[in-house]
């Protein structure tokens, strides 16, 4: 155990140099898991907040926010399943928002039936009979 020290001590200037690679490259590796995590939960934010069991969509949709309309016969036929309780529209589109100070940004458009989930954000309307404005029950 001694000859590893002196090993490790015979050059300090190397093992310094050796310890702050290691510890940076741990930083790093801790860092972008942060960033994979937090990047995982915003994008499955929508998808989790609404009460689904089931999604259904157009044949090649690879992602929620690149999806495609789906005909109406398709939700006909879903809510016609036994053990179906209801059958809600999600739609999905980018748009150029201009800000005040005249800066544009793309954001992103989620539109949804009312029936989607409790947790699924609704904007408050003021007088709406929407779910925003309903007392909610324990």
């Amino acid at each position: 155990m001694s000859l590893a020290f002196q090993n490790l001590l015979h050059d300090r200037t190397r093992f310094l140099v050796t310890a702050l690679g290691v510890a940076f490259a741990v930083f790093l590796m801790i860092f972008q898991g942060s960033l994979l995590i937090g990047f995982l939960r915003t994008a499955a934010e929508v998808i989790d907040a609404a009460d689904s069991d089931i999604w259904i969509t157009a044949r090649g949709v690879n992602c929620f926010d690149f999806s495609a309309t789906l005909d109406r016969r398709f939700r006909e036929i879903a809510q016609g399943v036994p053990g179906v309780a209801s059958v809600s529209r999600v739609s999905v589109a980018f748009a150029n928002y201009r800000k005040p100070d005249g800066q544009h940004e793309t954001v992103v458009l989620i539109g949804a039936d009312p029936t989607v989930g409790s947790r699924f954000p609704l904007p408050y309307v003021p007088g709406s009979q929407g779910r925003s404005n309903r007392k909610r029950s324990s």
